[in-house]
C-alpha cells in the first residue's frame, strides 16, 4: 500500500514536473512571440511618428498653398471685373467689326467679279500672246529667207556690175594678142 502511494505520488509529481516543464516552454514560447510583437509594434509606432512629420510638414505646405491660393483668387476676381470691362469693349468693338465685315464683303464681291474679268482678260491675251509667238516666229523665218533672198541679190548684183568690165577687158585682149 505504501509502495502504491509512493508510486502514485511520484507519477502525480513527474507529471506536474512534466507539466510544468511543457508549461513553462510554451510560455516562453509566447513570450518570445510577445517579444516579437512588440518589436513589430515598436517599427510600426516609428513609422506612425515619421508618417505623422510628414503629414504636419504637408499639412504647412497646405495652409502656405491655401495663402497662396486665396491671394491668387483675389487676383482672379480683380482680373475677372477687367476681363468683364474688356468684353463689354469688345462687344462694342465687335458691333464695329461687324459693320466693317460687311462693307468689307461687298468690297470683296466687287472684287470677286473684278477678278473675274481680269481672268477672261488674261486668257484673251494669254491667246493672242500665243498667236503673236506663233505669228513672230513666222517672221523670224521669213527674215532669215530674205536675209539669204537678200545676200544671193548681193553677190547678183555684184556679178551683174563686174560682167561689163569684164566685156570691155576682152576685145583689148584680142587686140593685144593679135
Amino acid at each position: 500500500m505504501v509502495v502504491w502511494s509512493m508510486v502514485v505520488w511520484s507519477m502525480v509529481v513527474w507529471s506536474m514536473v512534466v507539466g510544468g516543464l511543457v508549461l513553462g516552454a510554451r510560455c516562453l514560447v509566447l513570450g518570445a512571440r510577445c517579444l516579437v510583437l512588440g518589436a513589430r509594434c515598436l517599427v510600426l509606432g516609428a513609422r506612425c511618428l515619421v508618417l505623422g512629420a510628414w503629414c504636419l510638414v504637408l499639412g504647412a505646405w497646405c495652409l502656405v498653398l491655401g495663402a497662396w491660393c486665396l491671394v491668387l483668387g483675389a487676383w482672379c476676381l480683380v482680373l475677372g471685373a477687367w476681363c468683364l470691362v474688356l468684353g463689354a469693349w469688345c462687344l462694342v468693338l465687335g458691333a464695329w467689326c461687324l459693320v466693317l465685315g460687311a462693307w468689307c464683303l461687298v468690297l470683296g464681291a466687287w472684287c470677286l467679279v473684278l477678278g473675274a474679268w481680269c481672268l477672261v482678260l488674261g486668257a484673251w491675251c494669254l491667246v493672242l500672246g500665243a498667236w503673236c509667238l506663233v505669228l513672230g516666229a513666222w517672221c523670224l523665218v521669213l527674215g532669215a529667207w530674205c536675209l539669204v533672198l537678200g545676200a544671193w541679190c548681193l553677190v547678183l548684183g555684184a556679178w551683174c556690175l563686174d560682167a561689163p568690165a569684164m566685156h570691155q577687158d576682152a576685145p583689148a585682149k584680142h587686140q593685144a594678142s593679135g
